[in-house]
């Protein structure tokens, strides 16, 4: 199994959208890595993937391995599919969610947040260990936005994930407008938050801006990197040791590609000037 923290540092990019795809290949200058939803490539031709990999350093991301349910191993085909997506391509790693997509089989249709509880940290290890194994590559898991805590919980969030790190050896991907979000709509205080994470374990981080929605702030990846986010990464990047990459995530708005492409070159002038432990 590779050690994720012996991955090259890749530097800041964006997340691949095929809505913009000349708009990125033209401007790969300023893009040196994109973070492909391998969701949306498990079914397409090896060669798409591998066209894009002549041009950028990837990162795969997926949204449905449902890493926290009990059934997660269960679907064979899927996991498959991921398999020979990795296969034979020199990715760093994989990362998905620290998250429910489905339960007893059903899909649940967004990324739910989990039990953190004994027995939901001895499931989800689980199935990390053997994630890891099926597709050969460490995984690197993502903080998830929610719109509700589960009560009940033996430790807070940035504990259970530090347990899951020490249990798998997975890295973490740090999305800091996830951590807003739930600063917004639980009372989550992010820099106690922060605090409480082994920083040493953050691979990857996301960087995104959202919308108010009703009474809740949603992560959209709809608008702008908001100030408060800039703030976050600034102050935190420098303290992950062993951070690979930042990836700016925009789903809508995209005809503003321009100022997408900024807030890349932004995020890439401050990770420029950190000091990445070699390892």
């Amino acid at each position: 199994m590779k050690d994720w923290r012996k991955a090259p540092v890749l530097g800041a990019g964006l997340g691949f959208r095929r809505e913009v795809a000349a708009r990125i290949l033209r401007a790969c200058d300023d893009i040196p890595v994109v973070e492909l939803l391998a969701d949306a490539f498990v079914d397409k031709s090896r060669s798409e993937v591998d066209d894009l990999s002549e041009v950028f350093a990837l990162v795969p991301h997926g949204v449905s391995l449902s890493l926290a349910s009990t059934d997660c191993l269960d679907d064979d085909a899927y996991l498959s599919k991921l398999r020979e997506l990795c296969r034979g391509r020199d990715f760093p790693y994989y990362s998905d969610h620290v998250a429910l997509t489905k339960a007893g089989g059903a899909k649940i249709g967004h990324l739910s947040p989990v039990w953190r509880t004994r027995e939901q940290l001895r499931v989800l290890s689980r199935n990390v260990a053997a994630v890891q194994e099926i597709l050969g590559l460490p995984l690197v898991l993502e903080n998830v936005a929610a719109l509700f805590e589960i009560p009940g919980a033996q430790m807070s969030e940035p504990a259970f994930i530090n347990e899951v790190v020490q249990k798998t050896g997975c890295g973490v991907l740090l999305d800091l407008e996830n951590l807003r979000a739930n600063e917004l709509n639980l009372g989550v205080k992010a820099a106690a938050w922060l605090r409480e994470l082994d920083l040493d374990c953050v691979a990857q981080i996301h960087l995104a801006g959202g919308r108010q929605s009703g009474d809740y702030w949603i992560d959209s990846h709809s608008r702008p990197v908001p100030d408060i986010v800039w703030r976050l990464y600034e102050e935190i990047a420098p303290r992950c040791a062993y951070l690979k990459c930042v990836i700016v995530e925009r789903d809508e708005g995209l005809s503003g590609f321009g100022r997408v492409l900024e807030e890349v070159r932004r995020a890439g002038a401050v990770f420029d000037k950190m000091k990445v432990t070699p390892i």
